[in-house]
């Protein structure tokens, strides 16, 4: 399902089952690979399918945002092809998508969607600021989870969520 990575191993973690790059990658192993290469992997026919596949998340990522965060941008961290992000404009809600994948954003901005390729430090040196922070199936594709999230809470307005789901075993 996750596409051939040479040199790496699949491993999934004890505790809560998702699944990561052994060894772990370096940031910049990632940032080089998910820029260009990641898109390409195969993991889906085609865009509309991992949109397709992703839509319960997103609707449920869309809810919670509206629900519990204050009015304000909602940024869909790792918007991949942009399942959040459609959802979000079709709610009319204020977002960012973003995302490492340059072939991935692209796809966004081709269908209208307000994307953008941007590093977590990009969105930090530009003191941005998010009513809410959707993530899907972003955090097994994380290198430094630690650091992402201390750096994803400076992004927060006062009284802002940070919403995750991810894929386990």
């Amino acid at each position: 399902f996750f596409g051939k990575r040479t040199g790496y191993d699949y491993m999934q973690c004890i505790a809560c089952k998702t699944v990561q790059l052994y060894p772990i990658p370096s940031t910049e192993q990632v940032e080089k690979a998910y820029s260009h290469d990641y898109a390409d992997a195969g993991h889906y026919p085609y865009a509309d399918a991992a949109i397709a596949e992703s839509e319960p998340f997103s609707q449920a990522l869309a809810d919670l945002s509206g629900s519990i965060a204050p009015a304000g941008t909602v940024l869909d961290f790792g918007c991949g092809y942009g399942g959040l992000s459609r959802t979000l404009a079709a709610r009319k809600r204020s977002y960012l998508g973003v995302d490492l994948s340059i072939p991935m954003v692209e796809y966004c901005k081709a269908h209208g969607l307000n994307a953008r390729n941007a590093t977590i430090n990009t969105l930090l040196q530009e003191k941005a600021s998010f009513s809410a922070i959707a993530m899907n199936a972003v955090l097994e594709h994380l290198t430094n989870p630690e650091y992402i999230f201390s750096a994803l809470r400076r992004l927060l307005m006062p009284g802002g969520y940070i919403i995750s789901s991810s894929v386990t075993g």
